[in-house]
């Protein structure tokens, strides 16, 4: 990877450049990709070995967000040349995401850093989404009022991706959330490993909901019981749906409390998370 170098002494040559949509020129793109690869990009999270996220600033005052993978492996490089690396999936889940309604951050280009048989790696330039912060982070934070609000929406919300056939792994912690007047809007992010099936199994269902419960350090029984309770409840005009689910929830609150207690605990933490669910306190009567 390029690294430590004037924008003018990097190439043109060094981006093979794939615009998804009308919204950023090849000028744009290439600007961006200097400040990317020259270090002037603001990192948003941790550096991982897999992928890197940045937060460019353009001199327009617009703002991107670019996602890093890199091919360091002999399958990310396979996967690449077959279609299948994580870009690709994310840039396709993207536009199954945004068909299906739910709030995802456009992919304005795909950028090809390095030749075509020896790439470094694929760079996704997103729409910037100001102020969207993990949910988990943000009801950590909140009053208590407040914090009950925001986990009946986001049970809600969850309960929408469901019923759209979504399902990732760990999706909980990809909920970020802006607030808008008395409500949140909602959004996914890193979709990579997104998978699109035409229904959802309890099992992976109830597996989102732990993970909801653990993020989010809920502790008390009545609490828990009113998160099945707000997931079993669609909106409006959905009422078969939720005969439908009712009639054949495997699930209750006892169930999601006691896997909460007993699961694996994610390893991300935000400050104020109440991490007593750890050491055995999830009351069960």
């Amino acid at each position: 990877m390029v690294d430590n170098q004037d924008e003018a002494a990097v190439p043109l040559s060094f981006f093979k450049i794939r615009l998804l949509d009308n919204i950023l020129n090849e000028a744009t793109v290439v600007q961006a990709m200097r400040q990317l690869v020259t270090g002037r990009g603001t990192r948003i999270l941790e550096k991982g070995s897999r992928s890197d996220v940045l937060w460019i600033q353009m001199d327009n005052g617009t703002a991107l967000v670019a996602k890093r993978y890199f091919f360091r492996k002999i399958k990310s490089r396979l996967e690449y040349f077959i279609g299948m690396d994580k870009s690709a999936r994310t840039v396709r889940a993207g536009r199954v995401v945004k068909r299906l309604g739910i709030n995802t951050p456009r992919i304005h280009a795909l950028v090809r850093e390095g030749g075509f048989l020896l790439p470094h790696g694929i760079t996704l330039l997103a729409e910037a989404i100001a102020n969207a912060r993990p949910m988990p982070a943000v009801y950590c934070e909140l009053g208590s009022e407040q914090a009950h609000h925001l986990l009946e929406e986001t049970v809600t919300f969850i309960r929408q991706v469901h019923d759209a056939g979504l399902f990732m792994p760990d999706f909980v912690k990809n909920i970020e959330v802006i607030p808008q007047d008395k409500n949140w809007k909602f959004f996914l992010f890193d979709m990579d490993n997104t998978h699109h099936w035409p229904g959802i199994r309890w099992k992976r269902r109830c597996h989102d909901l732990v993970r909801l419960i653990q993020y989010c350090g809920v502790t008390d029984r009545d609490q828990i019981s009113a998160l099945l309770s707000w997931y079993l409840s669609p909106p409006r005009g959905q009422e078969a749906v939720k005969r439908r689910l009712s009639g054949h929830c495997p699930i209750s609150p006892d169930y999601l409390a006691a896997e909460a207690q007993r699961g694996r605990h994610p390893k991300v933490e935000y400050p104020g998370m109440n991490t007593s669910s750890r050491t055995g306190s999830i009351s069960i009567h």
